[in-house]
């Protein structure tokens, strides 16, 4: 899902953002929702101590296990008001009429993206 310009190769920037449509999650150029599911290391600091270096390899050792359903797809992370999702990400497709994107309610982006919790929750909930 892509404007005409197309989006940085791995979308790790604020270049990005998600849109669904007929149940597949593509990335257009955007606000900044969807990001490759890649964690980075960091020197230990007081805001990112010890157990959270451990727990960022853990997480990003688990993402580097899971193997893409079809040739295309980035697995990443999309980012809503009511929290985020990993889901699989064709980068650089043609949006269509009715795509939901982070503009939408939230009650429209949870129906749209299968949130369990979904509709009920709201920005103003955190």
């Amino acid at each position: 899902m892509g404007n005409g310009s197309e989006p940085p190769p791995d979308c790790t920037g604020s270049a990005c953002g998600y849109g669904i449509a007929g149940g597949q999650a593509g990335c257009q150029s955007g606000d900044g929702s969807c990001w490759s599911a890649r964690l980075v290391d960091a020197r230990e600091s007081d805001f990112h101590p010890a157990d959270l270096q451990n727990a960022t390899r853990q997480i990003q050792t688990i993402l580097d296990s899971i193997t893409p359903p079809r040739e295309g797809l980035k697995l990443s992370f999309i980012h809503t008001r009511m929290g985020s999702i990993l889901a699989w990400v064709n980068h650089g497709g043609t949006p269509t009429a009715g795509t939901i994107t982070s503009a939408n309610t939230d009650a429209e982006i949870a129906e749209a993206l299968g949130l369990i919790q979904g509709a009920e929750q709201t920005a103003e909930a955190y």
